[in-house]
């Protein structure tokens, strides 16, 4: 066993005087420090720099096994992975040592994170002042990939950790006493079925001769495909069922959608733009973790899925207190009002879908690319098929010069094939059908659905009037 500094000593100390730690959690965290040469060399060194002043307990809810917080540079613990459990279990020395490990690395990371998390508020800033697009999806990808880098450099610090402490108990333990002596240890080895079973290192990863591993960037993006790269595995989240990504995604999310109410775009229109397929990120996922828009900001912040061609408009949703995702047909109160805002039902979503892909379709064949102005006249054609009963489009077609009339100055939606004389067709002025703001259309379209569903009404009564007169 290492002897402890008196540093160390001093703040398990101030963790002993805490009401809710008893003195089996304060006895088993000094002899897993002490039963790590590494672990006990990282525990001083933090302590030294600043970056370690305190051990607390995780609240019983949460789903991590540790966590460190920046701000009162705490490692955080679960009460029940410092506990000595009932006979006969025992206590998991090995689970605590590769934790702790890992989270000290954090605190060692901490400075790099910052200044990854400065920049990203930067290259938000600049984006969300643009007058065109916000497509923020290069961003979000460089901060994540920060985070990436934060987690697998802390794991490898975790196994080192867990290595001290097996090697010190047993100089000359193999891969296999460490692929044994913890389950995290299959983030650094993989076992191959014999007989007899082998153990190895994944590829992607050198271990020295002692078994440790060097932080070397080849080291630190091997460790982050078998790490933070292994999906909703890792067991992350208010429910326990995210992945990394999502998990750090949810700040990334939080602070363009604050810009994003902070620059509203005068036409209504959202220009923010989200690769989420490329960066991996899932709404549902994202809404779960609690995704916090902001006290005052609206409890929807639109925005423009670029995965699909053309891109799909989506809602990020304030969720903090619910951790519930809540789908694209819900309905949300206006800020300050009572009325509800009027989102599209599912026939009309599919409608909009149809039109906003020959609206794509329109733009590529005329050098465009699909924008706010091809959303605006999306949005405008979708009232225009409804108000004429086209209940399917299968073309949007500009204008013909004609010798009154240049090119292009009214729009058609057709339904059936162009050629045919029978095709139900209406049309509206371009111009207008293109300037008109998105929730003007949407407000419209609740109008026009809300008068058709009456007269269907009126006209269910006639019919039921007139058969019940037939009767008698």
């Amino acid at each position: 066993m290492t002897t402890l500094s008196a540093e160390t000593e001093r703040l398990l100390g101030e963790f002993a005087g805490k009401t809710d730690v008893t003195s089996d959690q304060v006895d088993n965290l000094r002899s897993v420090i002490a039963g790590s040469p590494v672990l006990a060399k990282q525990v001083d060194a933090a302590i030294a720099a600043g970056y370690l002043e305190r051990f607390e307990l995780l609240p019983a809810a949460s789903n991590a096994g540790g966590t460190y917080e920046t701000g009162t540079k705490s490692i955080n613990l679960p009460a029940s992975s410092l506990s000595t459990p009932a006979a006969p279990d025992r206590f998991d020395a090995a689970e605590v040592a590769f934790v702790l490990g890992h989270e000290i690395q954090h605190g060692f990371n901490d400075a790099d994170v910052e200044r990854a998390y400065v920049q990203f508020d930067a290259d938000v800033e600049q984006i969300a002042g643009r007058t065109t697009s916000h497509d923020y999806t290069e961003a979000i990808g460089t901060l994540l990939a920060a985070n990436r880098r934060d987690e697998a450099s802390s794991n490898i610090a975790g196994w080192n950790a867990l290595v001290s402490q097996v090697r010190a108990n047993d100089p000359d333990a193999t891969l296999r006493d460490l692929y044994e002596a913890s389950p995290r240890s299959t983030d650094v080895i993989q076992s191959r079925p014999g007989p007899p079973i082998t153990y190895a290192p994944h590829p992607e990863l050198t271990l020295n001769a002692d078994l440790t591993i060097s932080p070397t960037a080849a080291n630190i993006e091997g460790m982050a495909k078998h790490y933070y790269d292994q999906g909703v595995s890792t067991g992350l989240g208010h429910h326990g069922n995210s992945d990394y990504q999502n998990f750090y995604g949810v700040q990334a999310i939080e602070l363009v959608s604050g810009y994003e109410a902070a620059n509203p775009a005068p036409d209504g229109v959202s220009r923010m733009e989200v690769n989420m397929k490329k960066l991996g990120l899932d709404e549902r996922l994202l809404e779960q973790n609690g995704l916090n828009l902001g006290e005052g900001s609206p409890l929807r912040q639109p925005y423009f899925d670029t995965s699909t061609s053309p891109s799909t408009l989506h809602y990020f949703d304030h969720t903090e207190g619910t951790h519930v995702h809540v789908p694209i047909t819900a309905q949300h109160a206006a800020a300050g009002a009572g009325v509800q805002m009027p989102l599209m039902d599912g026939r009309d979503r599919s409608l909009h879908e149809q039109i906003r892909g020959k609206v794509a379709e329109l733009d590529a064949a005329n050098g465009r690319s699909f924008d706010a102005s091809s959303e605006r006249l999306s949005a405008s054609l979708l009232v225009l098929a409804r108000e004429n009963g086209l209940d399917r489009v299968d073309h949007v077609v500009l204008s013909r010069q004609t010798d009154g009339a240049g090119a292009a100055q009214n729009i058609f939606v057709v339904k059936g094939p162009l050629d045919d004389p029978a095709s139900l067709r209406a049309s509206s002025p371009t111009a207008e059908a293109t300037q008109r703001p998105v929730q003007d259309s949407l407000d419209t379209l609740a109008v026009v659905n809300q008068r058709q569903a009456s007269q269907e009404q009126t006209r269910t009564q006639v019919q039921e009037q007139q058969r019940s007169a037939l009767s008698h």
